[in-house]
């Protein structure tokens, strides 16, 4: 996939990308342990992060170290890279594979490390994410659009000097449909430094399965 053009995506500037920089501290990496639903369902490894939580004392230097090596450029081992996908019916006697929510379950120190830039990037994004957007921000609801979208159209409906045109989009699931490549050129669009987002691409797909799409 090619480059986004640089001049139409918003960029960070360097404060935020000093930010970015910075190294992940062990008051920080505990934080985002402890942060964790701790009887959440568990990955192949069958840990919960209840387990993490309550021998911390004694595994939190270990645990520190391997996510501060994954961060300088570590890679993740493929068992704990390893994701469950457990196809829940959404109906009874489905019938097709769109009638299941399919369910990613991943290791806690998988969830750990993108916790830590989940949490970093809450604090930037805000600066590059269009006022439109009100899904998965935090403060914000979806159900803020759809009082806008009414009030549009009111405003079209009452309004007598002009011929206006809505155009409705299906959006269901588009986040389902993100391909990794277009995720990839946008964080560079956005002057996300390689280092950071190696690590989201970090770990070696499967024999059996190789998605291309979706954000889990």
């Amino acid at each position: 996939m090619r480059r986004l053009p640089p001049h139409r995506f918003l960029k960070l500037d360097s404060t935020d990308l000093n930010f970015l920089s910075i190294l992940v501290t062990d008051e920080e990496i505990k934080t985002a342990l402890f942060d964790m639903a701790p009887l959440k369902a568990p990955a192949s490894d069958g840990f919960h992060a209840l387990f993490f939580q309550k021998q911390w004392d004694i595994i939190g230097t270990v645990v520190g170290n391997w996510v501060k090596k994954v961060f300088a450029g570590g890679n993740i081992d493929a068992k704990l890279n390893n994701t469950l996908i457990i196809l829940i019916p959404k109906i009874q006697n489905p019938e097709d594979f769109c009638q299941f929510l399919p369910i990613s379950q991943c290791t806690v120190l998988y969830k750990l490390v993108m916790k830590i830039i989940a949490n970093r990037f809450k604090q930037i994004f805000l600066k590059i994410i269009t006022q439109e957007q009100v899904r998965f921000i935090a403060g914000k609801n979806i159900i803020d659009n759809i009082i806008i979208a009414q009030e549009v159209i009111h405003s079209m409906k009452s309004s007598k000097s002009r011929k206006w045109m809505a155009i409705k989009i299906d959006l269901k699931k588009a986040y389902d449909h993100v391909q990794w490549d277009f995720i990839d050129v946008s964080l560079q669009a956005a002057g996300i430094p390689d280092y950071f987002r190696n690590v989201l691409w970090n770990g070696v797909p499967t024999p059996k399965f190789k998605p291309v799409r979706g954000i889990r």
